[in-house]
């Protein structure tokens, strides 16, 4: 009896100290790195977000600890809807109802830019859409228009983009926007709707599913993202 026992106190010690280790290894991380990675992340929504006319909508927001110095990839994808309607009243009018969503990134509150010399800060077209619409009533000719048959005339124009990855470069301590010494940042993908409508026609956005991926990578020394025209 006694030899078994021996026997097994060893297996039981090796198994606390074992334990022991792994519980050491668990909890000994620093607790400025708690819960936030380490140069890679990714973010994503699936609630429909109603985007405000003629302002900005904040769709994802995320933050990561980035190693000194290194380039980002931030692809972003989303749904964009945008929903148009006209009405028609007076003779020979044309009615109109316009709407854009554009989606750019910031990191620490500093857009990202698609090109070194990009004067739109990194905005880029998800979906656009046009309607156009005229009605001509026959019984009341309208001057010029020979035809005399009734006419409804529509126009609709649509583009979206189901996704588009931007660049930023030197991501660090010393990145544009970020607190010195800080290589915290802050990364958020933002919404802008514009909408141009006349007095019968109205125009609304949303965006949809969307995600965020993060991915680091080492761009060539002293490389820019040049626009070729």
């Amino acid at each position: 009896m006694a030899s078994s026992l021996t026997r097994r106190i060893p297996t039981v010690l090796g198994a606390l100290l074992l334990a022991a280790i792994l519980f050491t290894a668990y909890t000994a991380q620093p607790s400025d790195a708690a819960g936030i990675p380490a140069n890679k992340v990714a973010a994503s929504g699936s609630s429909v977000e109603q985007v405000n006319a003629d302002s900005d909508t904040l769709l994802l927001s995320e933050t990561v600890k980035i190693n000194n110095p290194t380039d980002l990839i931030l692809g972003v994808t989303a749904e964009c809807a945008i929903v148009t309607q006209v009405t028609n009243g007076a003779n020979g009018t044309t009615q109109r109802a316009f709407g854009e969503v554009k989606i750019y990134v910031t990191i620490d509150g500093v857009p990202v830019p698609v090109a070194e010399d990009d004067a739109d800060e990194g905005k880029v077209v998800f979906c656009n859409r046009a309607q156009e619409q005229q009605w001509t009533d026959s019984s009341a000719p309208v001057v010029g228009n020979d035809d005399s048959g009734d006419q409804l005339r529509q126009y609709l124009s649509s583009r979206n983009a189901n996704g588009f990855n931007w660049m930023a470069l030197n991501v660090g301590t010393e990145y544009p926007g970020t607190p010195a010494g800080s290589n915290i940042h802050e990364i958020e993908v933002w919404a802008e709707w514009t909408v141009n409508a006349t007095a019968q026609g109205l125009a609304t956005a949303a965006v949809g599913n969307r995600t965020l991926i993060l991915e680091p990578v080492k761009a060539a020394h002293y490389e820019v993202v040049t626009d070729l025209g």
